[in-house]
């Protein structure tokens, strides 16, 4: 296979070979963990496992790891792309033919390219996000791998060795792991499983957001504009989000942002479902809250709660804005998303109109929505776009 013997020529002369250069438009832009802005993120050369490609190597390790893969699953796969295409997202090879990062067959590539158009805005095939979002989907969706994957271990491997094997197998060969003699043959050891132990030590334990460079604290911009009675009406609540807030020390900001999400900011039904206070919360079953300040105090709970169970994700005052679009999935559907294979973007609950890339977006026609919102157009502002915003203007 013609990427084998280019493979082969990096790992013996330590060279990489170059075509146009790398684009890379505004993918984390300004280092605040936000991979997705209406830009492609693609590459369009090839690159070696080594410190001097650590930018581009952490935004593709960034970009994997937001889909909800662990860091010992990020790095087997990212082993695996080292063998496959050596990081190039653009790459076409005619022997097979293969394309993308993981090389896929013609069938499989036609199943991302769907992919691709299907998402909000529509997609390139080529950009990285969409081919991360597109392989761990296929890790929970598709016939075969996701079952030998399973059978192997996949979900609970915590070795990027282990994990390098065992998604080769599962995904690239569509067979349990075995002793046989495709292992030496495909290069296993040198060209999948020693990176992924390379990438793995440069990567883990690094906060996402961090390897795009600048701080990871560091909020987005939003071009949305909130209406002055909706900002009065937040204003006026401040004190009662601030309170709770620094109870259970989280951004009030979040609180607010929910609430608007929830009932759109109104105080008379803060309930954290948007119930009225003293009523049984739709979802529970059970009264939450009595008062305004005693909801959003439950809220702040649920929050926490919520993005702990579902994405491992801690809230607290210093939390990143990769973090903070997680807490909100999960406070709304982050089971059903990670269940059907969505992920935050895919989310008007938390990016709708945040810019023009995500002006109006539709709910998931999938089972990460109810069939009541499925494929439908949202109008509220996302809870990310109310964070931000609140953020920026300092109110």
């Amino acid at each position: 296979m013609l990427l084998l013997i280019v493979a082969f020529i990096i790992l013996i002369f330590g060279t990489a070979i170059n075509n146009k250069g790398a684009t890379i438009d505004n993918a984390c832009a300004g280092g605040t963990g936000k991979y997705w802005n209406g830009e492609d993120f693609k590459t369009d050369r090839l690159y070696e496992v080594n410190e001097g490609n650590r930018e581009i190597l952490g935004k593709i390790w960034d970009s994997f790891r937001s889909t909800g893969l662990t860091e010992a699953q990020t790095a087997g796969i990212m082993g695996n792309i080292n063998g496959e295409s050596n990081f190039k997202s653009t790459i076409e090879d005619p022997t097979g033919p293969y394309y993308g990062l993981i090389q896929l067959s013609t069938s499989r590539w036609g199943d991302l390219k769907t992919f691709a158009a299907s998402r909000q805005p529509a997609r390139e095939w080529t950009d990285v996000p969409t081919q991360a979002m597109f392989v761990q989907k296929e890790t929970k969706e598709r016939d075969g791998v996701k079952d030998y994957l399973k059978q192997d271990g996949w979900d609970t491997v915590t070795d990027p060795v282990l994990a390098a094997r065992i998604f080769f197998y599962g995904s690239e060969l569509n067979q349990a792991s075995d002793s046989s003699h495709w292992y030496s043959d495909w290069g296993v050891p040198q060209n999948r499983e020693q990176p992924a132990a390379a990438i793995y030590a440069m990567f883990k334990g690094s906060e996402l957001g961090t390897n795009c460079g600048g701080g990871s604290s560091t909020t987005g911009h939003t071009t949305a504009v909130l209406p002055a009675s909706l900002m009065a009406t937040i204003q006026s609540s401040k004190s009662t989000y601030v309170a709770a807030a620094n109870k259970y020390h989280v951004p009030w900001q979040a609180l607010a942002a929910i609430h608007y999400r929830e009932s759109g900011s109104d105080p008379n039904r803060s309930g954290p479902s948007g119930e009225k206070p003293g009523t049984k919360n739709p979802d529970s079953g059970k009264v939450e809250c009595v008062n305004f300040q005693d909801c959003e105090e439950a809220r702040a709970r649920h929050l926490i709660s919520l993005a702990k169970t579902f994405y491992k994700v801690t809230v607290n005052e210093q939390i990143t804005d990769a973090d903070i679009q997680k807490a909100f999935l999960a406070y709304n559907r982050g089971g059903m998303y990670i269940n059907g294979g969505c992920t935050v973007e895919q989310s008007p609950y938390v990016w709708n109109n945040y810019d023009s890339a995500h002006k109006l977006m539709r709910w998931p026609n999938s089972s990460c929505e109810p069939a009541s919102t499925r494929g439908r157009v949202d109008t509220p502002n996302g809870a990310y776009t109310i964070y931000v915003y609140l953020l920026e203007n300092k109110i």
